[in-house]
């Protein structure tokens, strides 16, 4: 996802690269190296904590309309384009009804699932805002409660049991929302005491031996949910978070960086469009070249369509 930032942070920009990238390997990337599909859980999760922790800096500031009309634009803008492309060029059995739940929920399986993020950032942006305007008082504490009830719907399986049962259109962008808030939290307290301004370059093997020792040696209960639930993929994220914050910036490098760190939103948004068009040239073939090719065709049509002099084309990308 596009994060707005006040401090340009390089490194930052270069994670939201890395995750985009690793979105492409969950989906298409089977037959990559391990140790690369074992961090591509933790895609999601660093997007949703950095783009609360940039969020919350200026939530004092921010038009609450703009910020969700932004989001709704991808959601609702790749659905059409999506729809079109499918029905018309690829010659894809696509209904209104596919149309209408990947407009809603972005998790229609013949369209877009991957968009169920989307929705889940709505919802939990209105409430946010919802929170800070009339509990401004109590704000830290009602969301620190939702981190505990969130834990402890997940533990009990209580999220699984809820939403498990429902329509595909549904029960992953529902059962996901209890899971993504304690992500959403954790930025939001994060962004609140600054946290990631006081890394320093020497906590970067520290925090690279705990991500490792988290990764492979502690135990975590397993629970039944939609592949964001327990407190191991939190630990990760936020150790890699900081992993990359202590890394001294390289300014040789911004320039560089944030041309492609701009459009990982339509990285997100496009790369199954670009993949359906791919697969038939590829046989299918799930590596890392395949990913790579993937991630840069996406990244190349985004960085066009950001070139449209149209405002509201370029929040499809950013």
């Amino acid at each position: 996802m596009e994060i707005e930032i006040q401090h340009r942070n390089i490194n930052l920009d270069f994670l939201k690269v890395i995750c985009a990238f690793l979105v492409i390997v969950e989906h298409f990337g089977s037959q990559c190296p391990y140790f690369i599909k074992g961090i591509t859980p933790l895609a999601v999760p660093i997007f949703m904590i950095l783009s609360f922790y940039f969020l919350i800096q200026k939530i004092s500031t921010i038009d609450i309309e703009k910020r969700v009309f932004r989001i709704l634009i991808p959601l609702i803008g790749w659905s059409v384009i999506y729809s079109i492309l499918y029905l018309f060029i690829l010659k894809r059995n696509i209904t209104v009804y596919d149309f209408l739940w990947q407009s809603i929920t972005g998790h229609s399986p013949k369209l877009n699932a991957s968009m169920w993020f989307s929705s889940d950032l709505i919802a939990l942006t209105l409430l946010i805002f919802i929170l800070y305007k009339y509990f401004k008082k109590y704000f830290f504490k009602i969301i620190f409660c939702l981190f505990c009830l969130s834990y402890l719907f997940e533990y009990s399986e209580i999220n699984y049991m809820l939403f498990s049962d429902l329509r595909y259109e549904l029960k992953y962008p529902l059962g996901r929302l209890t899971e993504m808030i304690p992500f959403m939290v954790v930025g939001i307290f994060l962004g609140k005491y600054d946290i990631l301004k006081c890394c320093k370059s020497r906590f970067i093997l520290g925090w690279l031996i705990l991500f490792l020792f988290t990764q492979e040696c502690i135990f975590f209960p397993s629970i039944k949910g939609f592949d964001y639930c327990g407190i191991k993929l939190i630990l990760l994220a936020v150790l890699m978070i900081l992993f990359f914050s202590s890394i001294p910036q390289k300014r040789i490098f911004q320039k560089f960086v944030c041309v492609l760190g701009k459009n990982t939103m339509g990285i997100y948004c496009i790369h199954r469009l670009v993949e359906a068009f791919l697969h038939p040239y590829f046989g299918g073939t799930q590596n890392l070249f395949y990913c790579l090719l993937i991630f840069i065709i996406s990244w190349l049509i985004c960085f066009g369509i950001s070139k449209i002099p149209l405002k509201y084309i370029h929040y499809l990308v950013k």
